[in-house]
């Protein structure tokens, strides 16, 4: 990720998208991803797991199969993915390549209809993506044919499930949550305090306790708590830094105070979770 939680989606020449399989993805002990955006538009596809997502101030619960859109620089976070045997993947596809197939495509948004006839065939467009990218060690032109049916997605999506200027409201209320996002992914190690952030944007501390909890699904200081404890895990499971210095260096002043929050999400002390994560 690049400046704060945009993050940067690279292209290569010959690509017109990204795909990332959860079984490579999520059995590798990383169970969720923080809150982030970026321009490509994603899909994901779950074929198993109870899952809960967060898309721009909503939290969609998948069971089984299901599929999920991100727009366009909506924010987004998968919360939770439980499940030892992660099924399915996401796709990103390019916004650039989108754009020159359908200029008017900034002003679109797209919403998927679990009841309309081209839903069905959306799913089984993601099922070949998957088997396709599954297969790619057998045939070194696997990226053509993965472009070939990732345009037919496209084409649904434009024929089928877009919105004209659609969720104009929300896209801007969403645009003033990124920067609200970014500057806590900024200075989320400081002493940052509620109302700096309120005046900050221009908010009394009243309309931005609730407008914050109603957007993002949490209130501010368990938002900054869980950021926090996030690169907190990081620092135990890459570096040799004492647990003192991990705390601080989160954004922890209390250090007592560092190992309940810590237990409390992980369910050991930071010591007997790092040292069980090193034995795996």
């Amino acid at each position: 990720m690049e400046k704060g939680n945009y993050e940067i989606i690279r292209f290569l020449d010959w690509e017109v998208v990204k795909l990332i399989p959860h079984v490579e993805k999520y059995t590798a002990g990383k169970r969720s991803v923080f809150r982030h955006w970026h321009t490509g538009i994603e899909i994901l596809y779950f074929l198993g797991g109870d899952s809960t997502l967060w898309i721009n101030g909503k939290e969609i619960h998948i069971k089984e199969e299901g599929i999920v859109l991100v727009n366009s620089n909506e924010p987004h976070q998968l919360i939770r993915y439980e499940t030892d045997q992660a099924r399915g993947c996401t796709i990103i596809i390019s916004y650039e390549y989108i754009k020159m197939l359908y200029r008017k495509v900034d002003q679109c948004y797209f919403a998927l209809d679990k009841q309309h006839p081209s839903f069905e065939k959306l799913k089984w467009y993601m099922k070949e993506v998957l088997s396709v990218y599954q297969r790619k060690s057998r045939n070194e032109f696997y990226y053509i044919k993965l472009n070939n049916i990732v345009n037919e997605i496209i084409y649904l999506l434009l024929t089928d499930f877009r919105i004209e200027n659609g969720e104009m409201k929300t896209q801007k209320y969403g645009e003033r949550y990124r920067a609200i996002i970014q500057f806590i992914e900024e200075h989320y190690r400081e002493n940052l305090k509620m109302e700096e952030l309120a005046d900050r944007f221009h908010f009394s501390k009243e309309y931005f306790s609730r407008s914050f909890k109603k957007y993002m699904g949490v209130n501010f200081k368990d938002y900054l708590t869980k950021r926090r404890l996030l690169e907190a895990e990081q620092l135990l499971l890459t570096t040799d830094m004492q647990i003192s210095e991990i705390a601080l260096e989160s954004g922890f002043i209390d250090i007592k105070m560092f190992y309940v929050v810590f237990k409390k999400e992980y369910g050991s002390t930071p010591n007997i979770y790092r040292k069980e994560k090193s034995m795996k």
